[in-house]
């Protein structure tokens, strides 16, 4: 009998118990104040941790248009279509000349992740899985093998180079990018503005050096459907230091002073770090990239 009651006592306990973890849970869910937590899938987040990776973006088609090769019918034939005959074809040695086009320059392809940094430490990866894939922009991962494998194709014997686009294999040449935050008032950064970047894809070819922002499509964008402005090719990179800094340009064509930073583990990046918090009070952690080699393609 009092082993019975003793088993009995244990499986209510057990209940409360996780009756209460349960309210907390609910209760911290209505009481975050992170930008995350505005996301119309946030409720979803704390269940599911095993989300796949954001599927890449269809890439725009263009037509490629049909030529018509009247001009190579014979004159016979033109005149059996009711064609004029040919003009005569004067030959000269000029005609026959190859023209001379400008050879490519050839470029090396490096491999690898962006480590995220606050100090002398990492703090993790940037990743597109995961909590990542649902909300449409990236976050960071201690675990390397969530980590997001990165292109980077610099000219044979360059070893920095700015303005320079970072692709993303594993999402069909997706290129890494910004785009404007959900609540932004516009897509300008600014010191004392909260408006605010995301880390995300962006579908090829994306935008020219020091374009002004530009609704591209984007995984942010494709996931939330919530149109916002973009830029890609933002990046300088120094191989030999592993530095990864970007460039953000405003919609009047200035480049203001851009700061990288984590809320909640999501990577963020804006003018002004404190007037974010200020608006989403969570803790705010500045950062900066760094890229690690895996390895080169020629």
């Amino acid at each position: 009998m009092r082993s019975f009651l003793s088993c009995t006592l244990l499986v209510a306990a057990a209940a409360a118990l996780s009756t209460a973890n349960a309210a907390a849970v609910l209760d911290g869910r209505s009481q975050c104040v992170a930008e995350i937590c505005g996301e119309s899938s946030f409720s979803q987040l704390l269940e599911r941790q095993d989300l796949p990776a954001v599927a890449p973006l269809p890439s725009p088609t263009v037509a490629t248009p049909v030529a018509v090769v009247e001009k190579e019918l014979t004159n016979a034939e033109r005149l059996a279509k009711g064609l004029p005959l040919k003009p005569p074809t004067r030959r000269s040695k000029k005609a026959h000349a190859a023209r001379s086009n400008p050879s490519p320059v050839p470029t090396i392809t490096y491999l690898g992740y962006i480590d995220v940094r606050s100090g002398p430490d990492s703090v993790g990866y940037v990743t597109n899985a995961g909590t990542a894939a649902s909300v449409g922009h990236y976050m960071t991962t201690t675990d390397q093998s969530q980590a997001l494998l990165v292109s980077i194709s610099l000219p044979v014997g360059a070893v920095s180079a700015s303005n320079v686009d970072i692709s993303i294999p594993s999402l069909g040449g997706e290129l890494l990018g910004w785009v404007e935050g959900r609540d932004d008032t516009s897509p300008d950064m600014a010191q004392g503005s909260y408006n605010y970047l995301y880390l995300t894809g962006i579908s090829p070819p994306g935008s020219d050096p020091n374009a002004r922002p530009a609704n591209l499509p984007n995984v942010y964008t494709s996931t939330s459907g919530n149109a916002r402005a973009a830029e890609s090719s933002v990046w300088s990179v120094n191989l030999n230091s592993g530095s990864v800094d970007f460039q953000w340009t405003n919609s009047d064509g200035s480049t203001p002073s851009v700061t990288a930073f984590l809320q909640s583990g999501a990577v963020y990046a804006n003018g002004d770090p404190s007037a974010f918090f200020g608006r989403y009070p969570s803790p705010v952690t500045t950062v900066f990239f760094r890229f690690v080699l895996s390895s080169v393609v020629s």
